[in-house]
């Protein structure tokens, strides 16, 4: 209602709101059409916050994801396209961080290698959790390499990160990864 004639930016922080709500309430299809509706309002107005639009982005695919819809990979490329664009490391790394593997099991996805390569260059060198995070989603993306030893030290690397910068949550994701 606030987006047609009225104040777009209220009808986008309510919808963004109501999906946070549902997403809380493990009601992913309901969030994820609340994400829906704050990108439609997003892109009505003038002119689009570009870095707006990758975060809802990122978010829809996040409950896409959780309600089982097919299209989250999709929605997670488009927000890794945009953060590109916009050369913003940690919404790209996070939305690469996403994506499950794609294409035949026991098979490398090397489209999400390259992907996850790339987040950790552009993350540059710093320690931070969402770099803990990356180098653990590479260690699994390269599961069925036939190189062991980059893969066992990317997940190594990743834990002593998380505990060297005392990110639990971040320990919490690289060693759920590292099974």
């Amino acid at each position: 209602e606030a987006a047609s004639g009225g104040d777009v930016n209220k009808a986008i922080d309510y919808a963004a709101r109501a999906a946070e709500r549902a997403t809380e309430l493990l009601a992913h299809e309901e969030a994820a059409n609340h994400y829906e509706r704050a990108l439609s309002a997003l892109e009505a107005s003038e002119p689009v916050d570009e870095s707006r639009r990758c975060e809802l982005l990122i978010s829809l695919g996040a409950s896409q994801r959780y309600s089982g819809t097919p299209a989250y990979r999709q929605t997670y490329e488009r927000s890794i396209a945009l953060a590109r664009q916009l050369g913003d490391a940690d919404p790209f790394a996070r939305a690469v961080t996403e994506i499950q593997p794609f294409g035949t099991p026991g098979l490398v996805d090397e489209e999400l290698v390259r992907a996850l390569e790339e987040a950790l260059e552009l993350l540059g060198d710093q320690d931070s959790g969402l770099r803990a995070s990356v180098m653990a989603r590479l260690s699994e993306a390269l599961r069925f390499s036939r190189q062991r030893e980059p893969r066992e030290s990317l997940c190594r690397d990743a834990i002593e990160m998380a505990r060297r910068i005392g990110d639990r949550e971040a320990l919490v994701r690289v060693l759920g990864v590292g099974e």
